[in-house]
């Protein structure tokens, strides 16, 4: 008999939004004060609301998703890890703001049918290619990128969006924090080649930033 990880409970792989929009409300306003963040082309989600989006972005902070939700003008939904969403003190707020929890250690085809439902209701997902927090290395540089996201835009046939940020979640000394979003792309058919082309796209970006 397979022994199960310590700590992972089972869990509902469907949650719900209804704390999102509260949430959103009151924090927007907040982290525009505290952080003073910049927008580039954040038209880019205009008249998208009956076209599938997947929003890819790099990822360097805890605070990374708050840059995204702002300028998004509908719920968007995140994948998050088994072990935060059964985090004691949140896991019953994470459950209600529209996190599909993903359990890394083994393959979830769960995860693939969620994102479905949500994006055949035109609902908005994010992804972190990377697949996990870029600790060390410099604004310019990025992880190697997991071939999740582009199956997911190619099974769903999604449109995606390549953001990248820059600059740090600094209340005093803020340092140009700031993201911007590339126009809506349509991606290849094969999942090796869609993944080179959105992590050539994002390091062109971070470059150009």
């Amino acid at each position: 008999m397979e022994k199960k990880k310590k700590g992972l409970k089972p869990y509902k792989i469907k949650t719900d939004d209804k704390f999102y929009r509260p949430m959103k409300t009151i924090l927007s306003p907040i982290a525009k004060i505290l952080f003073r963040p910049k927008f580039i082309n954040k038209e880019v989600f205009d008249n998208r609301d009956n076209k599938k989006t997947i929003i890819l972005c790099n990822h360097r902070y805890n605070l990374d998703p708050i840059m995204i939700c702002i300028p998004a003008p509908k719920t968007v939904h995140f994948l998050g890890k088994l072990e935060i969403m059964n985090a004691f003190l949140i896991k019953h707020f994470l459950r209600h703001v529209g996190i599909i929890p993903v359990d890394r250690t083994k393959k979830s085809p769960e995860v693939f049918q969620v994102v479905k439902e949500y994006l055949d209701k035109n609902e908005i997902i994010a992804l972190f290619p990377e697949g996990t927090r870029n600790k060390n290395l410099s604004e310019t540089k990025l992880l190697e990128f997991k071939y999740g996201a582009a199956k997911m835009a190619i099974d769903n046939d999604a449109e995606v969006i390549i953001a990248v940020q820059k600059g740090k979640f600094n209340v005093i000394n803020n340092e140009g924090l700031a993201i911007k979003f590339s126009k809506p792309i349509k991606l290849e058919k094969d999942v090796v080649k869609a993944t080179k082309t959105i992590r050539k796209k994002m390091l062109e970006m971070l470059e150009d930033f």
